[in-house]
């Protein structure tokens, strides 16, 4: 008997804090600058938010909490970088519907925080899911 080996790849992929598809001249702006002090914190909760999702499940993302956002700006991107979804919330994490993720690919996201006023506060964090089938 001869017993064959084979190496299978599996993808894994680590939510990153700075996925950003499309830096907008705010986000730029905001980069070049010195950030709010309550922008310390702010980025991904990778407690909340996972790397990998299966077709047909809805896609929990999590954020930490900037003090002064009256609301945050969330955005689902397509591999093709074309945005999916625009959506505002006050909370500090976000459901993506099963019927927003249609197809099996990476989906790039970001939230970003903006205060009273909807003036964007921070620069905007976020990551990538890879939905499996």
């Amino acid at each position: 008997m001869t017993l064959t080996l084979t190496n299978t790849p599996t993808s894994t992929l680590t939510p990153s804090i700075t996925y950003t598809p499309s830096p907008n001249a705010t986000n730029l702006a905001l980069l070049a600058g010195s950030p709010a002090p309550e922008c310390a914190n702010f980025g991904l909760d990778t407690t909340t938010t996972s790397a990998q999702f299966k077709l047909g499940s809805p896609v929990i993302v999590g954020w930490t909490g900037v003090s002064s956002a009256a609301v945050y700006l969330v955005r689902l991107y397509d591999q093709n970088q074309a945005t999916v979804v625009t959506d505002k919330t006050t909370d500090t994490k976000y459901t993506f519907s099963a019927a927003q993720i249609p197809t099996v690919q990476t989906y790039g996201w970001d939230v970003a925080p903006l205060n009273n006023d909807g003036v964007q506060i921070c620069p905007s964090r976020g990551g990538l899911f890879l939905v499996m089938p």
